[in-house]
């Protein structure tokens, strides 16, 4: 018998890559410089999260 998983279980996850995506945009906003490359790991984040479960699934 399955259990059910509650709200915060099911939106944990989509919620953090929202945070730290939109902490990428702002952060690639307002720096220059090297941390351009940080902020743009953090925007690419979620496209790596979906990357990675399409070869898992496989």
């Amino acid at each position: 018998m399955k259990r059910k998983a509650s709200l915060g279980q099911i939106f944990a996850v989509p919620a953090a890559l929202f945070v730290i995506g939109l902490t990428g945009l702002v952060w690639a906003l307002l720096v220059d410089g090297p941390q351009d490359i940080l902020a743009g790991l953090a925007v690419a984040s979620s496209l790596g999260v979906l990357i990675w479960a399409l070869v898992r699934k496989r």
